[in-house]
């Protein structure tokens, strides 16, 4: 019983949606040099204490998953599940649950999932719906550019959402391709109006950043088309609207989906852009999907790589504790703010914050007068922060998941 207690709160925090009000947007600081020496990686990221066999299963299932080793991540994982104690499961599921909704090794972590809990509903559910309806892609067009869709409210939070038209049934759906969700969802109200049946048998509940859960069904969408892709059999999570959300966003497009594409996102020109491949070019793998899709930066003095959340869907970034003492930030006061999920709206206290720079993709970044919103989740275990879109305001960005590569080329000239 203790297991399923367990489980059921690492999955209530999965599918993320956040934003804070009126945040600053980071810059790029074109006095600094571009990066070029990037630093060896930290291979120790978890501490379990008395335990070392434990420390030895857990790093070397992250070494796996950092090198995308996805057989040998499960094993270890699996490994770990059948030997540790109730401490030691925490973690380990943190790392295994997500990768139910992964298109790696979703179907063995899914195995070993229904296996440790047998009675878990959702597991049944989602067992039922992947063996019976896989999901596929075809492209009519490769590329696809999509307007970036303006948000019909002048609140600043939502602004740096990335949004686009996704037709379903006839219909269109403004969606936003959210990285942090680890599945795709679409709101209650429009999938109705989009003509799409929600089945009280796939019932669920739902989780956001904010830990504010709202109930929902599983389910599949036949066909989904962004542009010149079609997407047939897209799991879906179903959810109930929340209050005051803003009406001009039906759903999230997921990170099953998204974790087989390129996308560049170009605010400046107004589009999003998704390709089937994209050749990189000679360069240092900076993207890995570890359980929770993951970008590393490079800051602090010396100068080390640090890990932090993927999240496209927040409309902020974010550094915690760890990582404002690994850059040396500094807090210049404190103010209330509201964050959003699809759990409803939460008022809290932030902190407002300087970053001189971290540097992505090489480029220096810089955070000033800086809203840094709490993050209530555990999200990637050794994690720093979070990486929003916000982002996406001070230069282009490509995100090659399947090559792990995060490309980024300033707005700013840099010298």
């Amino acid at each position: 019983m203790k297991k399923n207690v367990l489980i059921i709160s690492v999955i209530m925090s999965i599918v993320t949606l956040s934003c804070a009000t009126a945040p600053s947007l980071p810059s790029v600081d074109t006095g600094v040099d571009r990066l070029t020496d990037i630093p060896e990686m930290n291979p120790a990221y978890f501490k379990v204490k008395g335990d070392p066999e434990m420390v030895d299963i857990l790093n070397n299932a992250f070494s796996a998953m950092l090198s995308q080793e996805w057989d040998t991540a499960v094993e270890w994982l699996d490994k770990g599940i059948e030997y540790s104690g109730p401490e030691g499961d925490k973690v380990l599921l943190s790392l295994l649950a997500p990768m139910k909704f992964s298109s790696v090794s979703g179907l063995d972590a899914l195995d070993i999932l229904i296996r440790e809990f047998p009675d878990n509903r959702e597991f049944v559910v989602l067992n039922e719906l992947h063996q019976t309806s896989p999901m596929s892609f075809s492209w009519r067009d490769d590329p696809v550019s999509l307007s970036w869709l303006e948000p019909s409210t002048a609140k600043q939070a939502t602004e740096n959402w990335p949004l686009v038209e996704v037709a379903v049934n006839g219909k269109v759906l403004r969606m936003v391709p959210d990285t942090g969700a680890m599945i795709t969802v679409v709101f209650s109200d429009s999938a109705r109006k989009a003509g799409i049946e929600i089945s009280r048998d796939h019932s669920v509940v739902f989780g956001s950043s904010n830990r504010k859960n709202t109930n929902g069904a599983y389910g599949v969408i036949p066909r989904m088309s962004l542009g010149g892709l079609d997407i047939d059999n897209a799991l879906t999570g179903f959810v109930d609207r929340p209050f005051l959300f803003p009406k001009h966003v039906d759903g999230l497009i997921g990170w099953p989906v998204l974790s087989r594409l390129v996308m560049e996102l170009d605010k400046r020109e107004g589009t999003i852009t998704f390709r089937s491949s994209c050749d990189e070019g000679p360069g240092v793998r900076n993207f890995f999907w570890v359980s929770d899709p993951a970008v590393f930066l490079i800051g602090g003095i010396p100068r080390k790589r640090l890990l932090f959340f993927l999240d496209t869907g927040a409309a902020s970034s974010h550094f915690n504790d760890a990582g404002l003492e690994a850059v040396k930030g500094t807090t210049v006061k404190y103010r209330k703010s509201w964050t959003m999920g699809i759990g409803g709206f939460e008022r809290q206290t932030s902190a407002v914050v300087n970053v001189d720079f971290v540097f992505l993709d090489g480029f220096p970044l810089s955070y000033r007068e800086y809203l840094n919103r709490p993050i209530k989740i555990p999200v990637l275990p050794g994690a720093y922060g979070v990486l929003g879109s916000d982002v996406a305001r001070a230069g282009t960005l490509r995100f090659n998941f399947p090559a792990g590569r995060i490309s980024f080329e300033p707005y700013e000239t840099f010298e």
